[in-house]
């Protein structure tokens, strides 16, 4: 987990956000061939259909941002996709412990981040951007994590992996929602995908479970 931060962290700044975005959501593909080679599960044919077009509506909706970016970056946020990938295998084997993972993860991303975060110029810094701060690192983070580890315990990794799919999208979402910033048609386009991908495969799944 610790990881995916680094490696995330340093894409942003070498690479286009979209290309770090859609580059980390190669995720669920990771997962899928990690599982086959580590653990010897073979992907259905409903999770590789499933992944194409999560990965398909993601690069719609971020197309307008891509560009071949810096291939330092690039290949970081690769690693970044990779790494994520791990996180939600934490409870594949027996005697995992997802949530202690995640907790030392996090102990590690702070004594590494801590020296760039001392650096910073905190002068111009207003109240409500340090509350945002506060609200971003507790709620957004800590209880993202937190929920993410408890509906690990029950939900498959290659199905974990495709929900959280609806993160990249659903951000500038509720940036247009709140700010009336206007999606592009291939946006909304991407984003029906990915959500109606990830609604009609649960159904699926929960149709060849019972």
């Amino acid at each position: 987990m610790s990881a995916t931060t680094i490696l995330f962290t340093f894409a942003n700044k070498m690479t286009t956000a979209a290309n770090t975005i859609i580059l980390q959501y190669t995720a669920p593909i990771f997962v899928v061939i990690l599982s086959a080679l580590i653990f010897k599960v073979k992907p259905k044919k409903l999770d590789i259909i499933a992944i194409i077009l999560i990965f398909g509506g993601v690069v719609c909706f971020f197309i307008d941002g891509l560009s071949a970016g810096n291939m330092l970056g690039n290949g970081l946020a690769l690693l970044s996709g990779l790494t994520y990938a791990g996180i939600f295998m934490m409870n594949t084997s027996k005697n995992a412990d997802s949530l202690s993972s995640t907790f030392f993860g996090m102990c590690i991303n702070v004594v590494v981040g801590l020296p760039f975060l001392i650096q910073q110029d905190y002068s111009g810094t207003t109240t409500i951007a340090w509350i945002a701060f506060f609200c971003l690192g507790l709620f957004q983070v800590g209880f993202g994590y937190v929920f993410l580890n408890i509906g690990l315990k029950t939900t498959p990794a290659t199905m974990a992996s495709l929900v959280c799919g609806l993160e990249p999208v659903l951000n500038p979402i509720w940036v247009a929602i709140v700010y009336h910033e206007m999606l592009t048609p291939l946006a909304l386009i991407g984003a029906a995908i990915v959500f109606l991908t990830i609604i009609f495969y649960n159904i699926l799944k929960a149709k060849s479970a019972s």
